[in-house]
């Protein structure tokens, strides 16, 4: 799913939220799993992440489509994005009903960060969350 409303909302504990109206098909596969991932793209995915963001799930196979590899995650009933450097995995915490968005609360049960290639692991990510976001490989997620 591509979100244009999301941010930390908790640090103690971690928590994400995305905000989607009814119609999305993202919508009704979070109140069905009751989980989501957020998958941070590099800079050199945008355009691919645009993409995805303008075309329903319903309509036509994004992955194939892009070539991003969709990953069973182990941790939360959401895939996740194989290729891009920053993954959350969220389990729905809490359902907030806003206008005519629905805003879903996750906890952050596990972070994958790539950080091939970044001598600072704080860079993975920095330029979307700044400088309170660490990363390193494996689980582990420290927010400000």
């Amino acid at each position: 799913m591509t979100v244009a409303w999301g941010g930390f909302c908790s640090s103690q504990p971690a928590c994400v939220t995305v905000s989607l109206r009814k119609a999305t098909y993202s919508h009704a596969s979070i109140i069905a799993r009751k989980a989501y991932t957020v998958n941070v793209p590099s800079s050199a995915q945008v355009a691919l992440v645009d993409y995805v963001g303008i075309v329903s799930g319903r309509d036509v196979d994004k992955f194939a489509i892009t070539g991003f590899t969709a990953v069973r995650s182990g941790v939360v009933d959401a895939p996740y994005i194989e290729e891009v450097p920053l993954v959350l995995e969220c389990r729905l915490a809490q359902i907030v009903q806003v206008g005519i968005q629905t805003m879903f609360v996750g906890e952050i049960a596990d972070m994958k960060a790539d950080v091939t290639g970044h001598e600072n692991p704080r860079d993975v990510g920095e330029g979307i969350w700044g400088s309170g976001c660490s990363a390193s490989k494996g689980s582990n997620w420290s927010g400000a």
